[in-house]
Parts: C-alpha cells; sequence; structure tokens
C-alpha cells in the first residue's frame, strides 16, 4: 500500500510539473517550419491565419493545413520532427517541454493527410508522452520514426521505421476503442478500418511500397536535429 502510496505522489507531482510548465510555456514557441511548399496556412488559436514559410514559428493550439500540392516539416522543441504531405490538416494539441529536464508532453491531432515523424527527447521519457491522434486511433511512441495516413471517410494507416540516424527501431502501439497492436520491425504496417474496429494483422512493406506511399511526406521530412 505504502509503495502504490509513493507511485500514486510520484505521478501526481509529474502531472504537475507538466501542468506548470504548459502555463509557462503556452505563448511561447514550440517548433519551427524547416520545410514548406505550396500553399500551407497556419491558424492560430485566436483566428489569425498566416502562410507558412521556413524559418516560421510554431505555437501550441496551431491548426496546420496544406492544399493539393502543399506540404510541411516542422522541427519541435524536443528535436523531433514531423511532416505533413498535400491536403493535410492537423492541430498541435500540446507540445511542452523542458530543456534542463528534458521532460514534457506531446500530443498531435492529424485530421487528414500522410505524415512521417522521427521522435525527439520527449519519447524517451514514457511512451504516453508523445502521442498522435488520428480520426480512428491514437499512437503512442517510444524512440523511433513512423508514418501514417489518415482518412475522414476510408480508415487509417501506420507503419513503423528505423531511426533515420541511428538506424535503431523502436515501436510505435496503436490503440482504438477496442483493443492495439504494437508494431517493432521495420516497416511493419497495420490498418484501422474505424474507431471500434481492431487494428489489422501487421504486413512488413517493401521500401519501395514504403516509397511510394509516403513519399510526398518523406520529402517533406527536415533532417533530423542532433539529439
Amino acid at each position: 500500500m505504502e509503495g502504490h502510496i509513493q507511485t500514486q505522489a510520484i505521478a501526481s507531482a509529474r502531472h504537475s510539473d507538466v501542468v506548470e510548465l504548459a502555463q509557462a510555456t503556452s505563448e511561447e514557441s514550440v517548433g519551427k517550419v524547416e520545410v514548406a511548399k505550396g500553399n500551407v496556412s497556419i491558424t492560430r488559436t485566436d483566428g489569425t491565419k498566416v502562410k507558412a514559410a521556413v524559418g516560421a514559428e510554431i505555437f501550441q493550439g496551431d491548426t496546420v493545413e496544406t492544399d493539393a500540392e502543399g506540404s510541411i516539416g516542422i522541427v519541435f522543441a524536443d528535436n523531433s520532427t514531423f511532416s505533413l504531405a498535400e491536403s493535410g490538416s492537423m492541430v498541435i494539441d500540446e507540445m511542452v517541454y523542458d530543456p534542463g529536464s528534458q521532460q514534457g508532453s506531446s500530443s498531435l491531432n492529424i485530421a487528414q493527410g500522410v505524415f512521417t515523424f522521427v521522435s525527439g527527447q520527449i519519447a524517451k521519457t514514457d511512451v504516453d508522452a508523445m502521442t498522435i491522434t488520428t480520426p480512428t486511433a491514437t499512437v503512442g511512441i517510444r524512440g523511433t520514426a513512423g508514418g501514417g495516413k489518415a482518412t475522414e471517410a476510408r480508415g487509417d494507416t501506420f507503419s513503423l521505421f528505423p531511426d533515420p540516424v541511428t538506424g535503431v527501431t523502436g515501436e510505435i502501439t496503436i490503440s482504438t476503442q477496442v483493443g492495439s497492436q504494437t508494431l517493432n520491425i521495420p516497416n511493419q504496417t497495420t490498418r484501422i478500418a474505424n474507431s471500434f474496429s481492431l487494428p489489422s494483422k501487421p504486413i512488413v512493406l517493401p521500401a519501395s511500397a514504403v516509397n511510394q506511399f509516403y513519399g510526398s511526406a518523406i520529402a517533406a521530412a527536415p533532417p533530423p536535429p542532433a539529439q
């Protein structure tokens, strides 16, 4: 019982630290645009819309949208990277990071589009510290790279990639309302029809299929910064 209480106290303290950090950094930039092609817009929480350009700052709560020929690559404060290809839409739900303790939390909501990511410092702390949400699932990320395709009507696809710098393959866990699936093999891929269906049995895509499916997002991915 005493150990359980201590564990709860530690978890509560960590949550409190993240909340305080979020309040302190809510008006600070959480990332920067490193790649911008075509027509890409950023809508701030106050409704202001700006055109995305290389060097533009990203803030918590921003909505990022790409048109039929647009794509964007972002480097976040914890050195994680994210790219979104054409006809995409995403919201930076949460990005809180303390470079001193290297603690924080990250949550991206992808409504539509093909995307890729490489995790940074936040994902090293806990499997739930960095998450990506789509219309069908939530993805927990632990020290790796990956990609996905979110669609409003035709289900979502998720793939695991090796880290482009170290070559190490971590894992991602994709969870729906009724179950979950962990990917831990390079190019392993699963598909989800809707939020009330199980992820499909994983398959391993050949490199050619990965490039064909994720090519536009891979092309927009910024070079990973030094960790």
